[in-house]
């Protein structure tokens, strides 16, 4: 869960300690290095994809691609998903095992530093 206000809510943390569901907090602005299914998932689904369009471009060559054929080409990419590429989004991510020691540098994007009023830094 990330720390935005508007999902921390008192009554689910109480609801979850009763049921000992721990909730994993990530760093504030950077949900999108921890996220599994950027992680892992969704490179998985687009390789598949961007393979299945070069592939029809080639051999179906002027013919433009259709709402009717993305299944068909979205198709290999979800096939080649495994609870293997799934797992290593959660293990990259460090969330399952839990890892406190992953960085977060495996992204090359920049967390924006907080941003302090001047004279406070």
């Amino acid at each position: 869960m990330d720390r935005h206000s508007s999902r921390f809510n008192l009554k689910l943390v109480e609801k979850a300690l009763e049921k000992n569901v721990h909730i994993l907090l990530s760093p504030p602005n950077a949900t999108h290095l921890v996220q599994p299914l950027d992680l892992t998932i969704f490179p998985t689904i687009k390789n598949g994809f961007y393979q299945s369009v070069r592939s029809y471009n080639k051999n179906h060559p002027h013919t433009s691609i259709t709402r009717y054929d993305l299944a068909q080409l979205i198709a290999p990419g979800f096939n080649s998903l495994s609870t293997t590429v799934i797992g290593n989004g959660f293990r990259t991510a460090g969330i399952w095992p839990p890892n406190p020691e992953i960085e977060f540098v495996q992204n090359k994007k920049k967390t924006p530093e907080p941003m302090t009023k001047k004279g406070q830094d």
